[in-house]
């Protein structure tokens, strides 16, 4: 399928819909959730922004949020108290070079966890994201995780810079 452009905000209101029907009904496994965000990245193209992909998994504590949010304007609860198993994908979009990126993340929370998780990280562009992918499903411990069902799901768009 060709890409479709797309402005800046459609993107993001596309993501957060996409985000708040996959919050509402939970896939049996991470790997259906990261796919449809891979799809998205193919599919969904800003016109002469630069953007990637990047890949996370380890430990981290959840928002407290539970449907898509847009913290660039809306206010957050902090984070839970509690560490769990993650995996995480966030889309980061360099639109202007004076301005941070815009960033489009999900993350997925599995089994809570008081030692420190093995942690690892793939970034990469549309030119190699199947390679890279291909790299992060090999990786054991996202592998295990991405064939999970997770416990929670955190969707928001954010700066970063």
């Amino acid at each position: 399928m060709a890409a479709i452009h797309v402005e800046a905000n459609e993107l993001i209101a596309r993501f957060g819909e996409m985000m708040n029907q996959i919050i509402a009904s939970p896939p049996e496994t991470a790997a259906t959730i990261i796919d449809a965000v891979v799809l998205q990245f193919r599919e969904l193209r800003i016109e002469g922004v630069r953007d990637k992909l990047r890949f996370e998994w380890g430990e981290s504590r959840p928002h407290r949020i539970d449907k898509f949010t847009d913290l660039r304007t809306e206010d957050f609860d902090g984070w839970e108290e509690r560490s769990f198993q993650w995996f995480g994908v966030t889309r980061e979009l360099s639109i202007n070079d004076d301005d941070d990126d815009t960033a489009l993340s999900v993350f997925l929370y599995f089994a809570e966890t008081e030692n420190e998780e093995p942690s690892g990280g793939v970034v990469t562009r549309l030119e190699k994201l199947d390679e890279r992918y291909r790299m992060v499903c090999a990786d054991p411990i996202a592998s295990r995780l991405l064939t999970s069902r997770p416990g929670r799901i955190n969707a928001f768009a954010s700066e970063v810079g």
